[in-house]
């Protein structure tokens, strides 16, 4: 990733769709694929990199929009799982889906932290409000409004390219 960020203005026009495992939200498509689609002989292991953070991001923004269209407004977004220890990645999330993300202190260990906190409300009887605090915010990246065109467009080019290479249900 390191070197991605270092090489973030060196642009190409890789694109990754990243459904491995076939996709969900909004697709509802386990038989979707993941591809990278318009690599060159210039094309570089940076552009690789970049294009597999600006592919997650779309499908995050995907799943944003389902949720939007359905009446769930986001003003802003919290980040945690081992991804969240990158301002980087943060920033483009930020950046593509147009709402400020929050990184929060030990934002990585979230996920376990969420888990271990409903066993022990199950065995302890607690209420959530004694056990599930909110946690610490390091910083808000907040988004490059100047970057969002250049998103949305290179977003539009990603929805095209899972149409044309969506495996029906």
């Amino acid at each position: 990733m390191e070197e991605a960020q270092a090489n973030q203005h060196d642009k190409s026009e890789v694109l990754f769709l990243p459904y491995l495992t076939g996709e969900r939200t909004p697709h509802n498509n386990p038989f979707a694929t993941g591809c990278f689609q318009g690599m060159t002989a210039a094309t570089e292991r940076h552009h690789l990199t970049q294009a597999i953070l600006e592919g997650i991001a779309f499908s995050f923004r995907d799943c944003l929009n389902a949720l939007s269209e359905d009446g769930l407004p986001f003003s802003e977004m919290g980040a945690i799982g081992g991804g969240a220890k990158s301002r980087y990645w943060l920033q483009i999330l930020a950046d593509v889906l147009n709402v400020p993300i929050r990184q929060y202190v030990g934002g990585e260990t979230g996920p376990a932290l969420g888990a271990a906190r409903l066993a022990y409300l199950s065995v302890t009887g607690d209420t959530p409000k004694t056990i599930c605090v909110m946690p610490e915010i390091a910083t808000i990246l907040t988004p490059d409004t100047a970057k969002y065109p250049e998103y949305s467009e290179r977003h539009a080019r990603f929805s095209e390219l899972y149409k044309n290479i969506e495996k029906p249900e």
